[in-house]
């Protein structure tokens, strides 16, 4: 990738146009750079810089002296500045206006927004890869991936199956014996989990919670519970003290399944396979989670990026799907993602 000099929108217009003029000349400089190697070695391809703020115009024209600058060295182009303050419509005019002038034959990256609605708003403007670590931020901040995708609702139901009877399927909530007077933790975490239905609404989801299906239960609706589904939870919320579920019922991911590769989901001993059994879950649950959080131990931030990553590319994935499927069904997934979680349009 080229350098490149990317400002904010919130410098003016002036400024911008001299960010695109330096960032031709940075890419012009690039290429004299990569090309100053061993006359046999192959001439490597060079990602453009463009630049040019919210305004359309000048990203247009960051595209043009791109092309020009790079000449037979353009690899691709590396959409820059973006998410960094500008609105929704303001980056959509922006988008549109530097894809339609790109060869249609290069790809383009998007670098900086990565939650849902930016991710999608970014493919149907025909972006091809995203370079983005929101959910890797989200796990800094104790927050998991609770989005709601196509074909959880049947995940979650095997897993819940595959948990048995004693299993969280059945009993969401860990029951402590009687804690004693002196036990200020175990009473609060014990109050806290008792002080939420757990059948009207869910900690991480705002959800109702049984059934697992997304629309929930016609009750929970009546009751006035959220109408829309979350897209990530904090782990650091006391009502998931003794949940046993894992963080999203039904995930593969090395969190909720408890293993670090696929084939050890089928390569467990059938003792090791009884044990998770007997626990109501093969991965790591909710309660242990929020402890790790509230403990300040490593190993929580790294659950959760291991569950935000797996479930950003499960999205990705469903994108791809779509795509391949043709027709409308882009657009069908896009408008089920926005209604269900409530993402501004």
């Amino acid at each position: 990738m080229s350098p490149c000099v990317e400002l904010d929108p919130c410098n003016g217009r002036k400024r911008h146009e001299d960010a695109v003029r330096h960032t031709g000349d940075l890419i012009r400089d690039t290429v004299h750079g990569v090309g100053a190697g061993p006359s046999a070695a192959p001439q490597p391809a060079v990602l453009a810089a463009v630049v040019g703020g919210a305004f359309p115009d000048l990203r247009r024209s960051s595209v043009e002296a791109a092309v020009a600058a790079a000449g037979d060295s353009l690899g691709g182009f590396v959409l820059a500045g973006m998410g960094l303050g500008e609105t929704r419509a303001e980056r959509a005019a922006s988008l549109a206006a530097a894809v339609e002038a790109m060869p249609a034959h290069l790809p383009r990256v998007l670098v900086g927004p990565g939650d849902v609605l930016s991710v999608l708003d970014a493919i149907r403007a025909g972006v091809d890869v995203i370079d983005t670590d929101w959910p890797e931020t989200l796990a800094s901040f104790g927050h998991a991936l609770t989005m709601r995708l196509p074909g959880d609702d049947e995940r979650a139901a095997r897993a819940a199956a595959r948990a048995g009877p004693a299993g969280w399927g059945e009993a969401p909530l860990a029951r402590l014996p009687e804690v004693d007077a002196s036990d200020q933790a175990g009473g609060a975490a014990q109050r806290a989990s008792e002080a939420w239905d757990q059948a009207r609404t869910d900690p991480l989801t705002g959800r109702p919670c049984f059934p697992l299906a997304a629309t929930g239960s016609p009750e929970a609706a009546a009751e006035g519970a959220p109408a829309t589904w979350r897209v990530h939870g904090s782990v650091s919320d006391p009502r998931l003290a003794l949940d046993r579920r894992p963080l999203v019922p039904g995930c593969e991911c090395p969190a909720c399944a408890g293993s670090w590769s696929p084939a050890a989901l089928t390569d467990k001993l059938p003792s090791a396979a009884a044990d998770d059994a007997a626990m109501g879950t093969t991965g790591y649950s909710r309660a242990y989670i929020h402890h790790l959080w509230g403990s300040h131990e490593l190993l929580a931030q790294a659950l959760l990026e291991a569950h935000n990553a797996w479930r950003y590319r499960q999205l990705l994935a469903d994108v791809r799907a779509a795509l391949v499927s043709g027709g409308s069904a882009l657009e069908d997934l896009c408008e089920r993602l926005v209604s269900l979680h409530g993402l501004a349009r």
